[in-house]
This record gives C-alpha cells, structure tokens and sequence, in this order.
C-alpha cells in the first residue's frame, strides 16, 4: 500500500486502482536444464534442511521421489509447493534464522 502511494502521481488511474497480484517463482518445469532439480535435490535433502522445524524432511523426500511418476499437471501443480519450500530452506540458510 504504501509503494502503491509513493509511486500514485507517476502511474495512470488504471494501474492504482486494479487489484494486486501477488510475485510467483517461475515453476521449475520453465527451467530445461537440470539445474532446477538439482537445487531442490541438493537443498531439501541437506542436513540444514532438517533443522528447519516446520518441515517433514522425510515426506518432502519422498515427494521429490515421486515427482518423476506424477502426470504434467501433477508437476505443475507441485511446482508452488516446491518452489515455497526450497525458498523457505534457502531464506533460512542466508539468514541464518
């Protein structure tokens, strides 16, 4: 709201009044290269990750597991899940909380 304030005399009454939307991380099924996978092996499988308190390891693993199983849509719709959780893991990790 208040960036939507600071920035009102610059921007048409179109863009302040619609409805925000909120930032998404790009899906992991956009990335072509193993890149993707391989963070979120190597970050949700990690002995930092364990520590996080509000996260089954072991159910996160056997979804990372079974992903290769899972239809398109089924990816794509486990791609937020994915993403929230590996995000989550890596703000943990950078700030040390």
């Amino acid at each position: 709201y208040i960036l939507k304030e600071a920035v009102k005399p610059f921007i048409t009454e179109t863009i302040y009044s619609r409805q925000k939307h909120p930032f998404v991380a790009p899906p992991v099924s956009a990335f072509s290269d193993a890149s993707a996978k391989n963070l979120l092996n190597d970050t949700l499988r990690s002995k930092k990750f364990a520590s996080i308190p509000f996260f089954d390891q072991a159910e996160i693993i056997k979804t990372l597991d079974s992903m290769e199983k899972l239809t398109e849509g089924e990816r794509s719709a486990m791609d937020p899940v994915l993403m929230m959780v590996v995000s989550a893991a890596c703000i943990q990790d950078r700030f040390k909380l």
